[in-house]
């Protein structure tokens, strides 16, 4: 699994069986999903929305709490352990565990402004996004999209990229349909009644026959996979699912951006921004997701191609191998950050898309000059609020994890079934709110720009929450704001 991509393995259309000693047999396993099952699994679908929502909602109220809770707890747990395995006698890792937690402390000192400026930031955009939750429905509609692609990108991958529409088998001048071939698994013996007795030194020995006669050794069809073609589709993959997360990310950013300055909530404001993102705004979406696909694309090339040499030279630790394995890690570490940056830097990049219908050539230049001016505390900004994100991300996904094994258990499912509801609700609880989440993470970069450009225009739209926001920008930015008021934000209207 990579990249959210399932691999697909598949002998195509060719019947295997199993034989032993001549005999020969299929086997066959039957499930049933029950009621029980499906409520179950409804259940911790349930619990997933009703524990999102719950989050989103405290995050608008009290996010500052939230944070210093998680700052408290990765402090105290780091110590607690420590002091457990100094008790214990490791003495090395007790105390490296207690130098993790000072270090900790004296950072979040360090950090004190930020946190309070990040959650300031985090409580308006919960807000803004709960009073458009049509927001949420727009980022399920894509989440639906992104599947049937995937769906039909997997039927294209076995199709044309693998020789799974292998219809016929050419064996010493003759030809044979498929269908007339069945791949014979065995031990020990097997008899052939064309061509005489097969005998297996391992555990599990293969023949192929077709129409009564003995073609070779081995399974009738060997999967292959056809490199261009499937760079190609994966390319295609790649960037359709950056384009439909772009096009929710601009959706959000548009309705955000709108709220900010008109004031009060509308769903109207959400189709607005969606119709943008897949209309006018749709090109420069695509042109700042390419990237990000060549790159992801380039990473898994790269990652299978590292598999193939380790399956290749095996164990070998010559000078050779090993400098080979150095590059190979070196470009995938150095792709890994590119993919990182190039994606932060889309998310701003695309805010300004959204926001001021922008090309995405003026909306890099806009997103660049962001960055000059306002440096690294953007980056710790949305690292302590990708911490909070995530930290969401496995309580929603535990809660859910736990309501299926409850479940399980009250209703006398069984081990098999109650393990079944239980990895299903984490993950299930784990993407929904990989999903919901997302929308706060493109509102908090919204957030963010819209300040910069335009403050005063929350002062009127929503001066409650202006004053705590203007109040924390001052602390990190001690004068800037009024500079920038001074200098409005020009955007292209080319798109």
């Amino acid at each position: 699994f990579l990249y959210g991509i399932v691999a697909l393995s598949s002998d195509g259309d060719e019947v295997i069986k199993v034989a032993d000693n001549g005999k020969q047999y299929d086997q066959t396993a039957e499930f049933t999903p029950s009621v029980s099952i499906l409520l179950g699994m409804v259940s911790t679908l349930l619990m997933g929305v009703v524990m999102t929502a719950l989050w989103i909602f405290t995050l608008s109220r009290v996010a500052s709490y939230v944070l210093n809770a998680i700052m408290i707890s990765m402090i105290l747990v780091p110590i607690i352990f420590g002091f457990g395995l100094f008790a214990l006698g490791f003495f090395v890792f007790g105390a490296t565990l207690i130098a993790l937690s000072i270090f900790l402390l004296v950072f979040s000192l360090f950090i004190r402004p930020r946190m309070d400026f990040a959650a300031t930031n985090l409580k308006v955009a919960c807000a803004s996004v709960l009073q458009m939750p049509s927001i949420f429905g727009y980022a399920l509609l894509a989440v639906g999209v992104q599947v049937l692609f995937c769906i039909v990108w997997g039927m294209a991958v076995v199709g044309y990229a693998t020789s799974n529409n292998q219809t016929t088998i050419h064996s010493h001048g003759l030809i044979y349909d498929l269908g007339e071939c069945t791949t014979y698994v065995y031990s020990n013996t097997f008899d052939i009644a064309s061509y005489g007795t097969l005998t297996c030194a391992g555990d599990a020995c293969r023949a192929c026959v077709c129409d009564g006669t003995f073609v070779s050794n081995h399974s009738c069809v060997t999967p292959k996979l056809y490199g261009w073609t499937y760079t190609w589709l994966l390319l295609s993959l790649f960037w359709t699912s950056a384009v439909i997360s772009n096009v929710v990310h601009c959706t959000t950013s548009a309705a955000v951006a709108k709220w900010w300055v008109v004031g009060y909530p509308s769903a109207l404001m959400v189709q607005e921004g969606f119709e943008a993102a897949t209309t006018t705004s749709l090109g420069s979406i695509c042109l700042g997701s390419l990237l990000v696909a060549v790159i992801r694309t380039l990473r898994t090339l790269l990652y299978f191609a590292s598999r193939q040499m380790e399956k290749k030279n095996g164990r070998s630790s010559g000078a050779l191998r090993q400098l080979q394995s150095c590059c190979v890690g070196l470009l995938r570490y150095l792709l890994t950050v590119m993919d990182r940056l190039v994606v932060y830097f889309n998310r701003y990049a695309l805010c300004f898309v959204a926001i001021y219908h922008s090309d995405f050539r003026t909306a890099s230049v806009s997103a660049s000059n962001l960055f000059r001016t306002r440096g690294w505390s953007t980056l710790l900004n949305d690292d302590i609020i990708d911490v909070v994100m995530n930290i969401g991300h496995v309580i929603i996904g535990t809660t859910s994890m736990s309501t299926g094994y409850i479940y399980g258990r009250l209703t006398g499912l069984g081990h098999a079934y109650t393990v079944l509801l239980t990895v299903f609700g984490f993950v299930a609880g784990y993407l929904l709110s990989i999903v919901a989440l997302s929308t706060i993470s493109s509102a908090v970069s919204t957030v963010y720009v819209c300040y910069v450009d335009n403050p005063h225009a929350l002062q009127i739209s929503h001066p409650e929450m202006y004053v705590p926001l203007s109040e924390c920008w001052q602390k990190v930015f001690p004068g800037s704001i009024q500079s920038q008021n001074n200098q409005p934000h020009q955007a292209n209207n080319n798109n």
